[in-house]
C-alpha cells in the first residue's frame, strides 16, 4: 500500500495480498540476473596435438572450444601444435562498484572504471545473455 503526501510517495507498506517469499523470490532473481552485469565472454588461443574442426560448448560452465579462423596459419602435418580457440565466461567483477552511490564507497574509489583490472583486461566481446 501506498501513502501519499501531496503527490509524493511518503510510505510504502505490504497490503493483505504481498507475499513475503515471492518478493523474496523476485529480489534473488535481480540480484543474479540484472545486478549481476553484462555477461563477458573471455578468448584465448592455445594448441593441440589434434586438429579442432569443429566446436563443443558445455552446457554448465559455458566453456566453448572452437577452431581456428581459416586464415589462421595451420600446420602441414598431423603431429604438431594446431590452434584453436577457447571461450570462457567472466563475471564483470566491477559492474557493481559502477552502479552503487558515491556514499557507498571511499572517494578513492569514485572512478572505479578507470581502477578496475577487469576493465584492463583480455576481454574482447560482449554478449547479452
Amino acid at each position: 500500500m501506498l501513502t501519499f503526501s501531496g503527490a509524493k510517495i511518503v510510505a510504502i507498506e505490504p497490503g493483505p495480498a504481498f507475499n513475503t517469499s515471492e518478493w523474496k523470490r523476485i529480489g534473488e532473481e535481480i540480484e543474479k540476473s540484472i545486478l549481476a552485469g553484462p555477461l563477458k565472454v573471455g578468448r584465448d588461443f592455445s594448441f593441440s596435438s589434434f586438429r579442432v574442426p569443429g566446436s563443443w560448448k558445455g552446457e554448465r560452465s559455458g566453456l566453448q572450444i572452437l577452431p581456428p579462423p581459416d586464415d589462421a596459419p595451420q600446420a602441414p602435418v598431423e603431429l604438431a601444435a594446431h590452434p584453436f580457440i577457447l571461450e570462457f565466461p567472466m563475471e564483470d567483477m566491477c559492474y557493481m562498484a559502477d552502479h552503487k552511490s558515491p556514499t557507498d564507497r571511499p572517494a578513492s574509489q569514485a572512478d572505479s572504471s578507470s581502477q578496475c583490472p577487469a576493465r584492463r583486461s583480455h576481454v574482447t566481446s560482449t554478449t547479452t545473455p
